[in-house]
């Protein structure tokens, strides 16, 4: 019995031409074939037996029915695409000759029920649809997880093969693992489609509107990398952005520069316990209970930056602005260090200890970038200052990068309890009663992570 497609007679013809053209070219060609002989020429090797195939019933029967069928004909030699870009579609005699591919399962020349599914649904769907689904993957080389992790219905973090990582070919037609694969967050989207000349005047308006929605998209992704440093992990970076389609009417990939790649690559495995700490915290974040408090979206994303900087300066400056954000408010008044020093001591510790350490780290933290925003001559004395009071048990040269890792320890698990305080309190305004604090002595902590 067929799946609930929605043209069953199509998908009846469709399958029944692939197994055909596909046992056909097992007799006469052999069952396997490597990469370099056939799979980068679309043609080859049912190109090869066009003749024979073109003269086998089902092939009559399924092109009869692919006619018949106004969404998927109308695609036939017109031009097909977006406000961005738009191509010539393939014609009827094309297709055919390329609709074995939809059965071929890593170049293998034997009939595949499971690949077909997969890959029919799409060719089905793309024919029929108003837009073209895409999908975004930011690869993530520096970490590995112990199983795929599903945070809502269109954005993932699973596993890509490399072929995901390349500008699709116009005869990219079997992308399946061919290459070790890699970890990566993927999400899905759809874009208008455009069937026609498409006009000219509301050309660039369309192409706004397709640019904000991907814009959106690559801003949800940068909030899982956020999320996944905000949990611990320290060598989440994005090796690239790519936005692609993969309709068999229209190719396109769209790629976005990336900020950061490390001096130093190693691979960060995250055990289950991640897993369940990225779903439970993602959840949180982009509730509208947290996406609603500003500061701290702008906190997450300049912690989150910190990391892709290749400077120490860029970094703290990045820490203090997330510091400020957090802590600071419109409704301050007085000295604004202080207020800095005094909120985070007495959000991240209830011990006076422990408080006079955070106390004193945030006013040298933010005593070194004022020092670097306003280009202080005495920048060095600071950095000193701060060195002679660090163990220094990386080595002596490091006792700066110690400092800073400590100030990235506190923005951390501030962002981490002020997004469990605002997601539970959505009501509470001002979030944190920094006086009603000061003169208890209570400690506003959620949880550390």
């Amino acid at each position: 019995m067929a799946p609930c497609y929605e043209n069953h007679q199509l998908y009846d013809a469709v399958r029944s031409f692939v197994i055909a053209a596909i046992e056909l070219s097992a007799e006469r060609l052999g069952t396997k074939f490597p990469s370099s002989d056939w799979s980068m020429f679309p043609f080859f090797p049912f190109g090869h037996l066009k003749d024979e195939i073109i003269a086998l019933p089902e092939y009559a029967q399924c092109m009869a029915v692919i006619e018949k069928d106004d969404r998927i004909s109308s695609h036939f030699n017109e031009m097909v695409g977006t406000e961005e870009l738009s191509k010539r579609c393939l014609g009827s005699e094309d297709l055919m000759l390329r609709l074995p591919h939809l059965g071929i399962y890593q170049n293998k020349i034997e009939f595949n029920t499971e690949f077909f599914e997969r890959e029919y649904k799409l060719f089905e769907t793309e024919g029929h649809a108003p837009d073209f689904g895409y999908e975004a993957i930011i690869p993530l080389p520096g970490v590995s997880f112990c199983e795929p992790i599903k945070l809502d219905e269109t954005l993932e973090i699973c596993r890509v093969a490399h072929s995901d990582l390349i500008a699709p070919i116009e005869d990219d037609l079997n992308d399946e693992l061919l290459w070790s694969p890699l970890w990566a967050i993927r999400c899905y989207y759809r874009i208008p489609k455009i069937v026609g000349e498409n006009d000219p005047l509301s050309r660039a308006e369309g192409a706004k509107c397709n640019e904000e929605i991907r814009t959106s998209v690559n801003h949800k992704m940068e909030g899982v990398i956020a999320s996944l440093r905000l949990i611990g992990s320290q060598n989440v970076y994005a090796a690239q952005i790519i936005h692609r389609t993969r309709s068999w009417f229209f190719h396109h990939s769209h790629p976005y520069p990336v900020r950061y790649i490390p001096q130093a690559h190693w691979k960060e495995d995250l055990s289950r316990d991640y897993k369940d700490a990225l779903i439970n915290f993602w959840i949180k974040f982009e509730s509208e209970n947290v996406q609603n408090r500003g500061r701290i979206v702008t906190a997450a994303r300049r912690f989150s930056l910190a990391h892709e900087r290749y400077d120490w300066e860029d970094q703290i400056i990045d820490l203090l602005i997330a510091g400020e954000a957090l802590f600071l408010t419109e409704n301050n008044e007085g000295e604004l260090t202080y207020r800095l020093r005094l909120h985070t001591a007495l959000f991240l510790s209830a011990e006076p200890t422990d408080r006079k350490r955070i106390f004193d780290d945030m006013g040298r933290a933010y005593d070194l970038r004022s020092g670097i925003v306003h280009g202080s001559a005495d920048l060095t004395k600071r950095i000193r200052k701060i060195e002679a009071r660090e163990i220094g048990q990386f080595g002596d040269e490091y006792r700066l990068r110690e400092f800073i890792f400590r100030i990235q320890t506190y923005i951390r698990l501030s962002i981490f309890n002020m997004v469990m305080l605002a997601f539970e309190n959505p009501d509470q305004h001002p979030l944190v009663d920094w006086e009603g604090m000061a003169l208890s002595n209570a400690q506003l902590i959620v949880k550390k992570h």
